[in-house]
């Protein structure tokens, strides 16, 4: 037998995907980005490297919490 889904939870699914897929769509899109900004503000490799590790820890650190509410819910 199927299992129903309330409303809610529907909600919450659909939200967390498109949560989802916001995040990938940062990531893939701050290592395009980092190539002007580097060169408008002239930025080393040292400094490029911070700013990516930077932002990866943070979408690490989202997508920690992210998981274990998917499979809370």
């Amino acid at each position: 037998m199927a299992e129903r889904y309330t409303w809610n939870q529907r909600t919450l699914i659909l939200l967390l995907c498109a949560l989802i897929c916001i995040a990938y769509l940062d990531r893939v899109a701050i290592s395009y980005a980092l190539v002007p900004a580097a060169d408008e503000f002239g930025l080393t490799p040292t400094q490029q490297g911070v700013i990516l590790s930077a932002f990866s820890w943070g979408y690490v650190a989202a997508m920690i919490p992210g998981g274990l509410l998917a499979d809370r819910v």
